[in-house]
């Protein structure tokens, strides 16, 4: 310990977990889906949404197992992508 120092310790928990680090995220996801579920809400994820992610995660397996790079096409207009004429 350095002369003249104090230590006070960390007031703020520290969380090893990723679920202990984010347990209010996860309590307000799960508030969402029963929300949606019982009619009260809208999701926030769309069908399109999930058709990108899904497309993603399937190239990017399908690479990891070729080796390859692949290409993909985005399966609706994305306006940061869509060339200019």
């Amino acid at each position: 310990m350095i002369k003249g120092l104090k230590f006070l310790g960390s007031r703020v928990p520290i969380y090893y977990s990723f679920p202990s680090r984010h347990a209010i995220g996860y309590q307000f996801e799960l508030d969402h889906f029963v929300d949606t579920v019982v009619g009260r809400s809208e999701p926030f994820v769309t069908e399109k949404m999930t058709l990108a992610v899904t497309k993603i995660a399937t190239a990017a397996e399908e690479a990891a197992k070729s080796g390859e790079v692949e290409l993909m096409i985005p399966p609706y207009n994305c306006p940061s992508i869509t060339k200019s004429s």
